[in-house]
């Protein structure tokens, strides 16, 4: 008889593994058609039930001889025997491998492995009965058409908290994620909650960790308003402070120029305004332009300022203007409406400088007359 030994069984409590449910397998029976040249006497090496992860729930090193039979009940496996609680968790398929032995005397026989069996907890719910699953393996390890089957049962128990459906791989209501660890309950107007991840979706333009607060620049009970001197009302994304000296703004944040402004920020004034608020008006002419504030500038020889509507441009022999009215003023001597007369009847000249006919003198005042009379006649 051939020393059998089991060198371990490893349990993991459910209670040291995250998963989303508890199960159970349930080995049912081995049946091989190899020839095993007399009679065959499976026993099984390196029995392992785990999941993706590496998390074994069993791992048998090796078992006892089965007896002179093809088909091994598992129930008479002392160290297979048991049903075997497993973890089920999320997205994580448990799968079943090991190898098959034929005792013989003296050398023993490798007749197959089979591995990579996967458990279809996925397509069950909790609470349900016993299904059934089998595997078949068509080769042995000599590569002969010889058929395995392995037949097991296999149930979910429970789903832990937060998990339910097929494979206990859905959250129940308000939990959310692939641990369905995330609690998250809609609160109607305030938030909703992300399909996979559970994370709170502010409705609207609400935000904040619990989406009490508003997005930049709106406010309001619902976040229905923009803030103060924010504008469009859809996206209040756009600052537009009035300035009653300029401009008001419109619904869509625009600068709109008050009266007689233009530009971009409103600052200047349209053609011919002038002054803060762009009210006085001046249009330049061929007697003034406009200085800053809309007063009238005189051009040259334009009088009274900011009137410029005496024009007077001296004449050096006549006269001068005056710097204030415009007025001519008559140089010394001279008179008339433009200073063009002398003064003095009795003189005549650019500048006054002769005497009228027959008038003699510094001041033209002596008067003769000649005469062609040759008995009293005379010059002058």
């Amino acid at each position: 008889m051939k020393l059998i030994f089991l060198v371990c069984i490893l349990l993991l409590l459910s209670e040291n593994i995250d998963c989303s449910g508890k199960g159970e397998i349930q080995l049912y029976k081995y049946k091989d058609s190899s020839d095993c040249g007399d009679e065959c006497d499976f026993y099984f090496k390196n029995f392992v039930i785990q999941d993706e992860e590496g998390n074994e729930f069993l791992n048998v090193i090796e078992t006892d001889d089965t007896g002179n039979t093809d088909t091994v009940y598992f129930s008479k496996v002392k160290q297979l025997k048991d049903d075997i609680p497993v973890n089920i968790h999320t997205g994580r398929s448990i799968k079943i491998s090991f190898e098959v032995w034929d005792e013989d005397t003296g050398n023993d026989d490798y007749e197959r492995t089979m591995s990579g069996l996967v458990v279809p907890f996925s397509g069950i719910r909790s609470g349900g009965p016993w299904w059934w699953k089998s595997f078949v393996s068509n080769t042995n390890a000599e590569g002969d058409d010889k058929q395995a089957n392995l037949k097991i049962k296999y149930r979910i128990l429970s789903c832990d908290s937060h998990f339910t459906g097929l494979g206990c791989n859905s959250c129940v209501a308000n939990y959310y994620g692939t641990e369905c660890g995330k609690y998250c309950k809609p609160v109607s107007g305030h938030y909703t909650c992300h399909p996979t991840t559970g994370s709170k979706v502010c409705a609207g333009k609400r935000a904040g960790i619990d989406c009490d607060d508003c997005v930049d620049h709106f406010e309001g009970n619902n976040c229905e308003r923009c803030v103060q001197n924010y504008y469009p009302a859809e996206s209040c994304n756009i600052l537009c402070l009035p300035n009653p000296e300029r401009y008001i703004c419109t619904n869509e944040g625009d600068k709109q120029c008050l009266q007689y402004r233009t530009e971009s920020d409103c600052e200047d004034c349209v053609a011919n305004h002038y002054g803060e608020d762009c009210s006085k008006i001046c249009h330049e002419t061929s007697s003034y332009t406009c200085d800053e504030s809309g007063e009238k500038e005189c051009k040259d020889n334009y009088y009274p300022a900011k009137e410029c509507d005496t024009p007077c441009v001296p004449v050096p022999d006549n006269y001068t203007c005056n710097q204030t009215t415009g007025e001519k003023i008559c140089l010394e001597g001279k008179e008339g409406e433009d200073c063009d007369e002398c003064q003095d009847r009795n003189k005549v000249g650019v500048n006054c400088e002769k005497c009228i006919d027959n008038y003699f003198g510094e001041t033209c005042s002596k008067f003769c007359q000649e005469t062609t009379n040759t008995s009293t006649g005379y010059t002058c």
